[in-house]
């Protein structure tokens, strides 16, 4: 009797979970059902171009649709307003889809640098670094030059004057100084660096030439220049420079010119040179943003030079040079 009542219990409990097990899977079904039931509801996509990004996401969500947000910047439409959606409104989707619509950042505002008391040549020289982008966010619209006891090429007044302005192509005015004539400065007798230093200093411009010496005093400096010492030459003129070079040597002269962009203006810099000769520091400290670093170094092989900043007494490298 005592075993049977044990058969009896065991049975029971089978019994119990096999209904239980029944139980489980009829409602999992009945979930799965209700849940592809709901997947195939469909809903009619709602307009949203010209709401707030706020009121957009509320209505999708109350509607059993999943937003998601591009943002863009626009001139025409507020910021945090919808400009556009992908899924064209009275379209119909599923329920949970997702509904990707674009909404403005409004302006995208760019500060335009005050170049006032800087010279035309570095404004040029700065704003011609973007020469080769499509669209040009900054160009020099007019220049109008007027008398000043300013030296001459420094620009006095601009418009716009420093302000935040839409960030598209914008025309820049500028008045520039006439200023007075300049004197050539006395070049000869010059190592090349040296004159090519003086030259930029002024803004000239310059060409070199090279003549054959057999005076070692005359070897890598000026032994002539055009205009002569002392005429009469503008801002942004050509000096063209004649550099004596000893008869039969091999080495090159390599002139090396880098207009300082904006990013290291006033930054404290390194600046490495190698060839397949030489490794040498050929400058450390700053410099302002269209300023020239020139340099003029005898070459062996194949030239490399690197720019560093300096931040926090550690060096962090910058760009290669085109040389």
């Amino acid at each position: 009797m005592k075993r049977k009542s044990l058969y009896f219990i065991h049975f029971k409990n089978l019994l119990i979970l096999f209904i239980f097990f029944i139980a489980v899977i009829v409602g999992t079904s009945f979930g799965v059902y209700k849940l592809m039931k709901s997947f195939d509801k469909e809903i009619q996509v709602p307009v949203l171009k010209g709401l707030s990004v706020l009121d957009a996401v509320d209505l999708l969500q109350s509607m059993n649709l999943k937003p998601y947000v591009i943002a863009e910047f626009s001139e025409h439409v507020p910021p945090f307003y919808v400009m556009s959606q992908q899924t064209e409104a009275g379209f119909t989707v599923k329920e949970g889809r997702e509904i990707i619509f674009t909404a403005s950042l409004g302006e995208n505002w760019l500060e335009v640098p005050d170049f006032r008391g800087k010279t035309i040549y570095e404004v040029q020289t700065l704003l011609n670094q973007d020469k080769n982008k499509e669209k040009k966010k900054l160009f020099i619209k007019d220049i109008q030059w007027v008398n000043s006891k300013e030296p001459l090429g420094r620009i006095l007044d601009q418009a716009p004057l420093k302000q935040k302005i839409v960030d598209k192509a914008t025309g820049m005015t500028l008045k520039v100084s006439l200023g007075n004539a300049l004197k050539t400065p006395g070049l000869k007798g010059r190592y090349l660096e040296e004159a090519l230093m003086i030259l930029n200093k002024n803004n000239f411009k310059f060409e070199i030439l090279y003549k054959e010496t057999q005076k070692p005093e005359e070897d890598g400096k000026i032994v002539m220049q055009k205009p002569e010492t002392g005429e009469t030459i503008y801002w942004g003129g050509a000096v063209r420079l004649t550099v004596g070079k000893m008869k039969g040597k091999k080495e090159d002269v390599l002139v090396i010119q880098y207009t300082i962009p904006e990013e290291l203006n006033r930054v404290k810099i390194h600046i490495t040179y190698s060839d397949s000769k030489n490794y040498s520091v050929i400058f450390e400290g700053r410099m302002n943003a269209g300023e020239v670093f020139t340099r003029a170094l005898p070459v062996y092989g194949i030239p490399k030079a690197y720019i560093y900043k300096i931040e926090n007494e550690q060096k962090k490298y910058f760009a290669e040079m085109k040389l």
